[in-house]
């Protein structure tokens, strides 16, 4: 990708100039004014709260067996001939990790071994530094371990 030249830093800057005098609310109903195609782009909390994303169940109430009601996101495409339903609460964490780990294979004793240095950071020998066990590039599901990889696909 090229630098901007001059001319094109100038005109950035002044439409920066522009665009800060106004809030976004502000410059969304001067668009709409204007029958421009404009939407907003919202926060997390105005997101969830949003009309047309309750309208379309995006954000649904479900009951969490550890947290009761809890919002969580619904399903985002709509088929009208095979409708998706959200048909259980989000997992939390490690809610599931013998289940993937038995299905991989490991006996509930080396599970109960390994499930902790698995799920955990790990300590960087070098430093003693905490940190997050590396990836493998071409699996995002892929945790290599200083043992060996283990690989969850889905």
């Amino acid at each position: 990708m090229r630098a901007a030249n001059a001319e094109e830093d100038a005109a950035r800057r002044d439409i920066e100039s522009i665009i800060r005098t106004r809030n976004r609310d502000e410059w969304y109903d001067v668009l709409v004014k204007a029958d421009v195609c404009v939407g907003k782009v919202y926060g997390p909390q105005e997101l969830v709260s949003d009309a047309q994303v309750t309208h379309r169940e995006m954000i649904v109430e479900i009951d969490h067996p550890r947290f009761g009601k809890v919002r969580q996101f619904g399903v985002a495409i709509k088929l009208s001939e095979t409708p998706g339903t959200v048909r259980s609460a989000a997992p939390i964490s490690g809610e599931h990790t013998e289940q993937v780990l038995s299905t991989l294979g490991l006996s509930r004793k080396e599970i109960a071994g390994r499930a902790s240095a698995l799920l955990s950071n790990v300590t960087d020998a070098s430093d003693g530094a905490r940190s997050r066990p590396p990836r493998h590039r071409g699996s995002p599901g892929c945790i290599i371990r200083p043992s060996g990889s283990l690989c969850v696909t889905s």
